[in-house]
């Protein structure tokens, strides 16, 4: 049988694994943040991650061009997905690989973003990193917004961002007020547990 102390010591260890799980959760909720290249789900889901356009995206998505992404109907309703530069080059050769899917909210965000790239500086290889703000739920990123410092025709190296309306109604994802709450019970929950595991 177990004694007391050997008891307690469980409790704190218990207690000791919620505070690492409460810390992963603060860490989530209040806010995450991506930059990599975007590219649209249809594209890069063709046989060698050629887009129709003819990019190779798996080793260059800096060549995927303006319209393929937001003019093509097929493009535009797969939705985007963010790529990770891989360290060592898959079997297939490829030099990416798809790292988050985005939400609806960022699906539309991105959308928005590269269609007004194109009516700001003409259609193009997209050679462009963007970053992604938003919060992480499992591999999908719920978008808070997307901004890009575009290269091309940018002499002052201006960065345009697109935002989702704060009054905007997001069932699939999570309102600042409610992830404010949930923010501060896991920061309560957390200094408790940290002056138990101490």
């Amino acid at each position: 049988a177990q004694g007391p102390s050997q008891k307690i010591q469980i409790r704190r260890d218990e207690l000791c694994t919620m505070n690492l799980v409460s810390y992963l959760m603060l860490s989530q909720a209040l806010g995450f943040e991506y930059t990599g290249y975007v590219v649209d789900n249809y594209c890069w889901e063709r046989p060698g991650h050629v887009g129709i356009d003819g990019s190779k995206l798996g080793t260059d998505p800096g060549t995927h061009i303006l319209h393929c992404m937001w003019q093509v109907v097929a493009c535009r309703e797969g939705g985007y997905v963010m790529l990770e530069e891989l360290s060592t080059a898959s079997s297939d050769g490829s030099k990416f690989a798809a790292k988050y899917q985005l939400d609806d909210t960022g699906d539309q965000l991105v959308y928005d973003m590269v269609k007004k790239e194109q009516e700001r500086a003409g259609d193009r290889q997209f050679n462009d990193q963007v970053k992604i703000n938003g919060t992480l739920q499992d591999s999908e990123i719920r978008v808070s917004s997307v901004c890009v410092t575009p290269s091309h025709q940018n002499g002052k190296r201006e960065s345009f961002c697109f935002t989702k309306a704060s009054s905007s109604s997001d069932p699939g994802g999570t309102s600042l007020a409610t992830t404010f709450r949930h923010s501060v019970v896991l920061l309560s929950s957390c200094l408790i547990l940290t002056l138990i595991c101490s």
